[in-house]
């Protein structure tokens, strides 16, 4: 269910993108929000390459997996010398714990110096946190492209964990009206007792058109309503309802 919905909003940012190398004085190519790519800002070359993959989602959803198995099995071999087609067998007769956990980030973009579309997977140890409490800090304003993972986000993000405060593990962003939108790399949650009854919870998360939603949050959302029967509300958790300790 995860990889699929991945798969999904992969092909939701290419079609949303626009790919252009003269739009900043910079040696990197950007990417550019659908509205700038309708006024014709991306090249008719690159708009062939990119067609095939914008408009066949099951043909990227097979190029996806394929590298994506390549990315973990050059993982597996490094951390443990096990290829992949190996590792079921491997797992179920050794104590592996959660050392070999993987984070597996895929990028397509357009190389303007081949000139060829390019779709990279790469695979990396995934850092487990020590303690199941967060140490979080709220600055930075929300995406400017809620709905796209671009390069242009990737830069922003770096540029806020280069500020973020020591012993902190997450940023959450805010707008100046006091509004909570998300994490940098999570959705962000928060439990309100409701205040027609103090006996009941209620989780609020940010509307769906303000965020990138992740795969994690639609679980969230399906433990509270069908397992727990707590009330979901996509509605911006606020900081006068931390300041008043409603949270």
């Amino acid at each position: 269910m995860e990889l699929d919905a991945h798969c999904v909003r992969l092909l939701s940012s290419l079609q949303n993108c626009c790919f252009s190398n003269t739009s900043l004085p910079s040696q990197h190519e950007t990417c550019i929000v659908a509205e700038e790519a309708a006024n014709g800002m991306e090249d008719i070359v690159v708009k062939e390459a990119l067609n095939e993959l914008r408009n066949r989602s099951g043909f990227l959803n097979k190029l996806v997996i394929l590298l994506i198995n390549k990315a973990l099995t050059e993982y597996l071999v490094q951390i443990v010398g096990v290829p992949f087609e190996g590792f079921k067998e491997f797992w179920e007769n050794q104590n592996v714990g959660n050392d070999i956990e993987a984070k597996v980030t895929v990028l397509i973009t357009y190389d303007f110096k081949i000139k060829k579309v390019r779709i990279i997977a790469h695979a990396d140890k995934l850092v487990i946190p020590s303690t199941p409490l967060a140490n979080v800090a709220i600055f930075g304003l929300p995406r400017e492209s809620a709905s796209v993972k671009d390069s242009n986000w990737v830069a922003v993000r770096a540029d806020l964990e280069m500020r973020m405060p020591k012993g902190v593990s997450e940023i959450i962003l805010c707008d100046p009206h006091g509004n909570v939108y998300e994490g940098t790399t999570s959705n962000f949650c928060a439990i309100l007792v409701d205040p027609n009854n103090p006996a009941k919870y209620i989780v609020k998360t940010a509307p769906l058109d303000c965020v990138l939603t992740g795969t994690v949050l639609k679980i969230v959302e399906y433990c509270c309503v069908n397992q727990l029967g707590i009330e979901f509300r996509y509605e911006f958790p606020t900081l006068n309802e931390l300041k008043m300790g409603l949270w």
